[in-house]
């Protein structure tokens, strides 16, 4: 189906095709009753305007999963929407999504389900905390199989130590990020970090 397309789309940046495919499966889904291909194909479109930086239209494309409680709503989106939120300067709403993630990923108990929780935390304390969080994260998402979120908790990490002026430590975080994503041929989220290993100096 097209739903099933979106994941390898989003990853692989073809942004126009993303949303063509997303706006064709929230037609036609409703008719079939497949609500959860529709939560799915709204969730990578989500996906995808966090690896633009469209943080805004992130939190809407993943509210709604997180509203009715998809089964999807766990490891995948809460992450996501605690980013998309705290950059989009919506507090209350990644702070409710934390604290979703810090009821069920302890008991999922996987080193992904960990590390993500670390990486969602590390957005939300203050910078005492923060470091160990991502460092935490790292570390736990480094003994996973999903190279993608431990790039983008590289990249997560350059950009906190970035505005933390600690600049020498962010290019080491955001080169790891950039290398990684190219490497998984991920442009857009290679491109977040490349601006960002810029504006590093």
């Amino acid at each position: 189906t097209g739903a099933a397309t979106l994941p390898l789309l989003v990853l692989s940046g073809q942004e126009s095709e993303v949303r063509a495919t997303a706006a064709a499966v929230a037609q036609d889904a409703p008719a079939r009753g497949a609500a959860g291909e529709a939560a799915f194909a709204k969730y990578w479109l989500g996906v995808l305007e966090i690896s633009l930086g469209n943080y805004g239209s992130a939190v809407e494309c993943l509210h709604p999963a997180y509203t009715d409680d998809t089964p999807l709503v766990g490891t995948q989106v809460l992450p996501d929407l605690v980013e998309a939120a705290v950059r989009a300067g919506r507090q209350d709403l990644a702070q409710r999504a934390l604290q979703r993630l810090e009821d069920r990923a302890p008991a999922t108990g996987t080193p992904l389900a960990l590390g993500l929780l670390a990486r969602s935390r590390a957005l939300l304390v203050g910078p005492a905390e923060a470091r160990q969080e991502y460092e935490d994260a790292l570390h736990l998402l480094g003994r996973t199989r999903t190279a993608p979120q431990l790039a983008r908790a590289h990249l997560l990490y350059g950009e906190w130590l970035r505005r933390q002026h600690r600049r020498r430590e962010a290019r080491d975080q955001l080169r790891a990020a950039l290398d990684m994503f190219d490497g998984m041929g991920l442009p857009c989220f290679a491109e977040r970090a490349r601006v960002e290993l810029r504006a590093t100096g």
